[in-house]
């Protein structure tokens, strides 16, 4: 079969994988602009797993009339809270302060240029827990310690990259069986790879379902762990034989 005659067949058959693509939302097959021996394809795959560790932020806030007060009631309260994650098995490389801030209380009804009534400080402990089991009885003792600002849990994998990399394989697999699909039906056959692009990949930590209202010595904050996904997607261009 000659190389112009395969061309026609194959853009008879790209343009029902056109169709097909509108209607089920596969990804689109495209030749190369001015080729006859190439054919372009968009191959993705995504990979699910079970997270293996949370991260989670657990802050103070404190008011008093003063700062060296409110300081002063700040840090004893932080350290509860350390104390207590650490007596729950938190190691200290998986404990960071991210954020310590002091600033005034302003009164503008008394004045209208402000008056300031007290000062507020907030600490912001980072905590990240390996033993998932665990998670609502460990925010729950950070939350009984004096914990009043809890924010920012999600589920997340130690090692993404080795889940990227199985949803890259099969992304270029994808794409492969696109590829030879479209080309057998034109009667062609699919050579040798010619370049591979990969786009942006997608990681997808699962957010919490998370109950914070819980009073002091109450239950363990109930959560729910989910599933995480990476989508991988590239860009495959096979050589026509």
């Amino acid at each position: 079969m000659r190389v112009a005659e395969l061309q026609l067949i194959a853009g008879g058959a790209l343009l029902v994988a056109l169709l097909n693509g509108c209607e089920t939302g596969d990804t689109i097959i495209s030749p190369a602009d001015g080729g006859e021996d190439r054919i372009y394809v968009t191959g993705s795959a995504t990979v699910k797993a079970n997270p293996d560790i949370a991260q989670a932020q657990l802050g103070v806030q404190s008011f008093a009339d003063s700062v060296d007060q409110a300081v002063a009631d700040n840090n004893a309260r932080s350290g509860a809270i350390q104390a207590a994650l650490t007596a729950q098995g938190i190691g200290a490389k998986d404990l960071q302060t991210s954020g310590f801030n002091v600033y005034p209380q302003m009164d503008y009804e008394k004045n209208p240029t402000g008056v300031i009534v007290g000062y507020w400080a907030t600490n912001v402990l980072s905590v990240k827990i390996r033993k998932l089991a665990e998670v609502g009885d460990i925010l729950q003792a950070g939350i009984d310690a004096g914990a009043n600002n809890v924010s920012g849990l999600y589920f997340a994998l130690e090692d993404p990259d080795s889940l990227l990399q199985e949803a890259r394989v099969q992304a270029v697999a994808d794409a492969r069986k696109r590829a030879e699909g479209l080309v057998g039906a034109a009667g062609g056959k699919l050579g040798k790879v010619l370049s591979i692009r990969e786009t942006s990949p997608w990681y997808g930590p699962v957010m919490a379902r998370a109950d914070f209202g819980k009073a002091a010595g109450a239950e363990a904050v109930p959560v729910q762990p989910g599933e995480l996904e990476v989508t991988g997607q590239v860009e495959v261009v096979f050589e026509i034989e």
